[in-house]
């Protein structure tokens, strides 16, 4: 576990260049003891922020390969101004949201593995887990889910990153003490968040938020993938679409993709929505992203149906009727197996098939039991 060393961290940082600048402030690439690092500088307006995410990252247990690994926190003064520095791995291919934004398309598979490694990252945060003597890794929810928030550490393998806003169950108690409901990308706010009626006592509710937030990341990284040549774009006569699927009065004019990526509710609010905006639309209207009819074929695209139908049930209005992340994974899980097996192709380096839902793959003493990669025709299907 990395520990916070105060005022020496930011004196080996050779800066090299700014990548990203938000409302926190900034994150520029640096070395560090001959790594290439990322360094995320906070403004002393965001301490609160700062400190969250330093907390998470310290959090026992937390070390995932799919979330973003921590290597240190510091403060520094840079031209008298007081700076709040989170040092972490750097990752040239950068966040989801600029990975699909290329112009080099995606296939289903890689579509699907890099949904399949971000829920395996939130699935971990999720998760209480006991260690041995008494260590523990708190339940953590993340409460800002994007796809700028995952970082994209190789071509179909993501990482979970950007802590600020995440909540902790410790103890029996939710941290910190000082909860905000609305808080996060209003674009990807929960439904229950966008009208308040989320209850911060409970902490499974935030659970069930990140749930419908990466329902429509799962969204925008297959509407990366391009219409295959020759399929036929008319939904099947007998698919069964949800009140909330996004095939209704919102997207029924729209069978062709002109362009590939876009962002959630693109087209049906302005680039930077108010909350009431938002909350009209997905509460009042219950409208979704748009599915085109072609990613619902069971016949031409049975893995893509099945995983348009997981984020159908992902994003639905009601949040007890979404799924948890470990089924969501189990589902992916088995996605990726039939993909795998029907294009012959071996399994790509971290995909860990799952295991029965009885089975938490945690052993008595807390540590992960080793799960070897399985042959293709021993996958569990879901």
């Amino acid at each position: 576990m990395c520990s916070l060393n105060e005022r020496t961290v930011a004196q080996d940082l050779k800066i090299i260049k700014v990548i990203d600048q938000g409302r926190y402030g900034k994150v520029r690439t640096a070395e560090y003891r001959g790594s290439l690092v990322a360094v995320k500088t906070f403004n002393t307006t965001e301490e609160d922020s700062w400190k969250n995410e330093r907390d998470v990252y310290q959090t026992q247990m937390l070390n995932h390969e799919c979330i973003l690994q921590f290597v240190a926190a510091d403060i520094n003064s840079e031209d008298s101004i007081t700076q709040m520095l989170l040092i972490t791995d750097y990752h040239e291919l950068g966040s989801l949201y600029d990975y699909l934004r290329r112009e080099n398309d995606l296939d289903l598979r890689e579509a699907i593995e890099l949904a399949y490694s971000s829920i395996s990252g939130i699935d971990h945060l999720h998760n209480s887990v006991l260690g041995t003597g008494s260590r523990r890794k708190p339940e953590i929810a993340h409460r800002d889910l994007k796809s700028k928030n995952i970082i994209v550490k190789r071509p179909g393998f993501c990482c979970i990153a950007d802590f600020g806003l995440a909540v902790r169950l410790e103890n029996n108690k939710i941290m910190p003490e000082k909860v905000n409901i609305q808080v996060g990308t209003k674009r990807y706010m929960a439904p229950e968040l966008l009208s308040k009626e989320l209850n911060i006592n409970v902490f499974e509710e935030f659970k069930r938020a990140d749930i419908y937030s990466f329902a429509l990341v799962m969204w925008e990284i297959a509407r990366s993938c391009p219409h295959p040549c020759g399929r036929s774009s008319e939904a099947p006569k007998d698919a069964s679409l949800s009140a909330d699927s996004g095939l209704g009065a919102s997207a029924s004019n729209s069978s062709s993709l002109s362009k590939l990526y876009e962002c959630p509710f693109e087209g049906m609010v302005k680039s930077d929505p108010s909350l009431e905006e938002m909350k009209v639309i997905v509460c009042d209207m219950n409208y979704r992203p748009e599915i085109p009819a072609f990613w619902r074929n069971p016949i031409e695209e049975p893995e893509l149906n099945r995983y348009s139908q997981l984020i159908i049930d992902c994003w639905n209005g009601h949040p007890h009727r979404r799924h948890t992340a470990l089924k969501v994974k189990k589902v992916l899980s088995g996605i990726l197996g039939n993909l795998y097996t029907s294009q012959g192709t071996n399994l790509n380096k971290g995909f860990i098939p799952c295991k029965k839902e009885s089975d938490s793959g945690i052993g008595s003493n807390g540590s992960s039991k080793e799960r070897p990669i399985l042959p293709v025709s021993f996958i569990q299907q879901v």
